[in-house]
């Protein structure tokens, strides 16, 4: 079996190559696995690796690169849950070690993975506009003609009928003027009956429970001398029936 030659490391120059080259393909960056996004991010790559590779004096492959960056995510997350753990110790000492810049710079891009926080949702702020009326001008007769005189009182009780009446007659208007507007005549029927899915189906006899039932219910002790006098009622038919024949 043929072993690759291992590579020599990725010095810090190498690195800050890398990274300021990232900034330019964030599609690398981005959570989706999907089948568009993985070809996105192959042909990235590619592109990034040759650009890395135009003045470099070592050599490095697609793959190379993509184990450097995971490498570097890792130390990040290391570093950073270090860091969060040291914040949180009590009893003094000196501080928890600062990140790397490589960690930093990549807490920056990805905060939410590299330091295990959440998104924090934006606030949405709706601004109303509101027209700014000088009251001083208004008086009672303004109001009263900005106002329709046919609006229903609501604390008025309306009978459902008056209701149901005025919703036909607005139908029905409203079919006579599309019908002299288009010229085409045609009839058409409301039906003002109570839908299906409203209407109670009666309750069939075997589920229903008539008063008849409660006041023939039974207690325990009620229903053991019902069991008794069944039990003496019957031996008395056998008994008769053996005396007959």
């Amino acid at each position: 079996m043929s072993k690759e030659n291992r590579s020599s490391n990725f010095n810090k120059e190498e690195t800050n190559k890398l990274m300021i080259l990232l900034k330019d393909y964030p599609v690398i960056k981005c959570k989706k696995t999907d089948h568009t996004s993985n070809k996105q991010k192959d042909a990235a790559w590619k592109l990034l690796c040759n650009k890395f590779n135009s003045d470099a004096t070592v050599y490095r492959s697609v793959k190379q690169l993509q184990q450097k960056y995971n490498n570097l995510k890792k130390t990040a997350r290391k570093e950073m849950a270090e860091e969060k753990y040291g914040r949180r110790l009590t009893g003094g000492g000196p501080p928890p070690p600062k990140p790397s810049e490589t960690t930093e710079w990549l807490n920056s891009v990805m905060k939410e993975s590299i330091s295990f926080t959440y998104l924090q949702m934006k606030k949405i702020t709706h601004k109303t506009s509101l027209a700014h009326v000088n009251l001083d001008f208004l008086d009672e007769n303004t109001f009263a003609e900005s106002f329709p005189h046919d609006i229903i009182d609501t604390t008025e009780s309306v009978p459902v009928e008056t209701v149901q009446s005025n919703r036909s007659e607005n139908a029905t208007n409203e079919v006579l003027t599309n019908a002299v507007n288009t010229g085409v005549s045609e009839t058409v029927t409301f039906d003002t009956s109570t839908p299906k899915s409203m209407l109670r189906k009666p309750v069939s006899k075997e589920l229903g429970f008539s008063a008849k039932k409660r006041t023939s219910a039974f207690t325990p002790q009620e229903t053991r001398k019902q069991i008794i006098l069944h039990t003496q009622k019957k031996s008395e038919l056998l008994s008769q029936n053996k005396k007959g024949k």
